[in-house]
């Protein structure tokens, strides 16, 4: 059977000479049978140089020393198509509940390596790698790479690279990179974990009050667009280099050495002669923003070319009618001027070019850009034009041409605080997150049914908030309570605007109080008897003697209950009220409605001359224009009764002006081109498709006080109850821009 006995005479005395070693060394042979694998470990002791590792995409195998082979093709291993099942020597049993080890081809052991046509491998088995690095040990070599802070762990790690005769045994280990390069170790600690902050909690007192100053340092960096101007890492890393111990690598090498060091503490807190000094940038860069008292938080990043660069607005979904009439261009006052300069850049040249130099102009235009309710581009020509003379057309102003950082960003949220989207189109992110919104001075719907009431007809709901939180999850969502009129009831509802829920709230408050009075009420607003001659020309308003009534009474209610005095929030000042006022009710009604009928023979005289009267085209258009804006369908109502008190000596000062016109026609133009920029402002200002938001009350006295400038110019022997001029209309402009 090619059997050689002196062969198996060699093998027979070698084993029993092991046998008897191993019984003078007390091992027991039986226990230690390794099975295939414990004969395959202790073959690689000696054949480590015939170790291969499989080349996925070439089949063959790379050996030691970069040699490549394959498997011999009569070898059984060569015919094996899957993964053999081996028990590992330290393996427990099968029947111990655990499946045998499964070896691939991955990594093989030859037992000799013959070159023919090529070189092959015989002899062979499948190895576990892992056998590998324990054996070789001090032929491994190892490198190391990708050195980096784990701030979850506190210790700086790297990956290890483990390899044998140019085979790759180990991959991507984690080591303890203060163990191999403690020096290097210990630069990256106070790189990342000391100065750039990123240290596992809870912090050291000394580190966290470091890193607030620090934050302080880049967060005005980030607002002012100037990484690096006030914070230096190389002086922080300085600072920590100089006072930590050589040997101190980790965040537990710390905390320990701390405990240990009474004054170690002290030694490591930055103090202000450590850092530069931050002037204040509250008022520059505004952390926050007040919406119709709701605070929204701004963000600032330096970041060009990604999405968040410049100024982020976190947003709550509700609020989006709101913000849609917010004046974000304007941003914040420390961006403002940077703006400036780019909304010239990006002019065209032929107004870019009068412009020049660019510094000078926004100099002399800075004083009088007031951020407020008016748009940026309105307000940017306006200014130009008093400073330097320039017309620029708004249409020539470009926003979308303006750098990202430049544009206010918005973050919509939702009431969870998940982001549902961002973007710096205002008017888009409205259409997308508010669906259900009919404009800023709409309703808010809400599940509440505390604040969702209908078919009110008395006070009996208690007393109403002036305003609620009504956010969630952290927000705080700020919405004011309204009783709104509903026909002939009365209902209740929230508003996101304090000055849209005002105005519902008086008018439905009225409303109860014209509930109150009953039979009285329907009296007050029967029609009033009129002359024959106001009624044609009530006619011509498109109005009636029945609608008149309606007015008058509604006019009348208000002037008696709530005009000029505080918001009615009780039901006990509501009956206070009621009882109080409710006689003159009748005296003011009558004096009103005889008012009323007096300004309307007034108007149709007014318009008598304007269609007899010889003018100039601009005076009688602007005469037609002021009858209309003074006369209107109604105008009984709506007009406040201090003002209305006035209107008989605009109307006069109508009919002194057609008759001077006629005969200084030159003078009135003249006067007229002083007063048309005025009104102008004003008109294109409440004609906006969604007005911006101001203060209605400032907004009410610059129209009236337009009316004064008029008698002022045109009839002045009529005298106006305060002094007028065009230059404190500018300044009140000016208040009614103010945000």
């Amino acid at each position: 059977n090619f059997l050689s006995y002196p062969r198996l005479r060699d093998w027979i005395d070698l084993r029993t000479q092991l046998e008897r070693l191993c019984a003078e060394l007390q091992l027991d042979v039986a226990s230690a049978s390794g099975g295939d694998n414990g004969l395959h470990r202790a073959l690689l002791t000696g054949l480590l140089g015939n170790l291969g590792k499989r080349d996925p995409e070439n089949g063959d195998y790379r050996g030691a020393r970069g040699i490549r082979f394959a498997i011999f093709p009569g070898s059984g291993l060569a015919k094996l198509k899957e993964p053999r099942p081996t028990v590992s020597s330290r393996a427990p049993s099968p029947a111990a509940g655990r499946r045998p080890a499964v070896l691939s081809r991955d990594w093989i052991l030859a037992g000799e390596l013959i070159e023919t046509s090529r070189l092959f491998a015989r002899t062979a088995a499948c190895i576990d790698p892992s056998w590998i690095e324990p054996i070789a040990k001090r032929l491994c070599k190892s490198s190391y790479h990708s050195a980096s802070w784990d701030a979850t762990r506190g210790f700086v790690r790297v990956k290890e690279r483990v390899t044998l005769f140019g085979l790759v045994l180990v991959e991507g280990r984690t080591r303890d990179y203060s163990r191999i390069e403690p020096a290097e170790a210990r630069a990256i600690f106070i790189r990342e974990g000391l100065v750039a902050g990123a240290f596992p909690t809870p912090a050291p007192p000394c580190l966290t009050a470091n890193l607030a100053r620090i934050r302080t340092l880049l967060d005005a960096e980030e607002k002012t667009r100037q990484h690096g101007a006030l914070f230096d890492p190389e002086a922080a890393f300085i600072f920590y280099d100089r006072r930590l111990p050589q040997n101190l690598c980790s965040a537990a090498d710390l905390r320990r050495w701390l405990r240990e060091n009474a004054t170690a503490s002290d030694a490591l807190t930055l103090t202000e002669a450590d850092l530069p000094p931050v002037r204040d940038l509250s008022q520059a860069y505004p952390d926050a923003v007040t919406l119709s008292g709701n605070r929204l938080a701004l963000t600032y990043r330096h970041a060009q070319g990604e999405t968040d660069d410049g100024i982020t607005c976190t947003l709550p979904a509700a609020l989006l009618p709101l913000a849609a009439a917010w004046r974000s261009e304007w941003l914040v006052p420390g961006l403002l001027d940077e703006k400036l300069r780019w909304m010239v850049h990006v002019l065209p040249t032929r107004y870019r070019r009068l412009l020049q130099p660019v510094e000078e102009t926004l100099s002399m235009c800075r004083s009088r850009l007031a951020p407020g309710q008016r748009e940026l581009a309105e307000a940017f020509s306006d200014a130009l034009y008093a400073t330097r003379g320039i017309r620029v057309p708004t249409d020539c102003w470009n926003e979308e041409s303006v750098p990202d950082h430049l544009r206010m960003r918005f973050a919509i949220q939702d009431e969870a605080g998940r982001e549902l989207g961002s973007g710096r189109n205002i008017s888009l992110l409205v259409k997308l997150f508010a669906p259900r919104s009919e404009g800023a001075g709409a309703a808010v719907q809400t599940p509440d049914a505390r604040w969702q009431k209908d078919g009110l007809t008395q006070w009996d709901f208690g007393a109403l908030p002036a305003q609620l939180d009504v956010g969630k999850a952290g927000w705080p969502i700020i919405h004011y309570p309204a009783l709104v009129e509903a026909g002939d009831t009365v209902s209740l509802r929230l508003f996101a605007a304090p000055a849209e829920a005002a105005a519902a709230h008086d008018k439905g408050v009225c409303r109860l109080f014209a509930l109150a009075l009953g039979k009285e009420w329907k009296r007050m607003i029967q029609p009033p008897s009129l002359p024959r001659d106001v009624a044609a020309y009530l006619k011509q308003l498109d109005m009636c003697a029945e609608r008149l009534g309606h007015e008058l009474g509604r006019a009348a209610l208000r002037e008696t209950f709530t005009e000029g005095r505080p918001a009615i929030r009780d039901e006990t000042v509501f009956h206070e009220r009621l009882a109080a006022e409710r006689g003159r009710l009748h005296g003011v009604h009558l004096a009103r409605s005889r008012l009323v009928v007096a300004i309307l023979h007034a108007a149709r005289d007014v318009e008598h001359d304007l269609l007899t009267a010889a003018l100039p085209p601009d005076t009688q258009e602007d005469l037609a224009e002021e009858l209309a804006w003074l006369i209107f369908p109604g105008f009984a109502e709506s007009i406040p009764a201090t003002q209305l008190q006035h209107l008989p000596r605009y109307l006069e000062a109508c009919r002194v002006r057609i008759q001077r016109a006629q005969g200084n026609p030159h003078g009135d133009v003249r006067k007229l081109n002083e007063l048309k920029p005025l009104w102008q402002r004003y008109t294109s200002h409440v004609a906006l498709a969604e007005p911006p938001r101001h203060d209605p009350a400032l907004l009410a006295d610059y129209r009236w006080q337009i009316e004064e400038l008029r008698v002022s110019l045109f009839a002045q022997e009529l005298r106006t109850p305060a002094p007028v001029s065009a230059k404190r209309l500018d300044a009140l402009w000016a208040q009614v821009l103010r945000p």
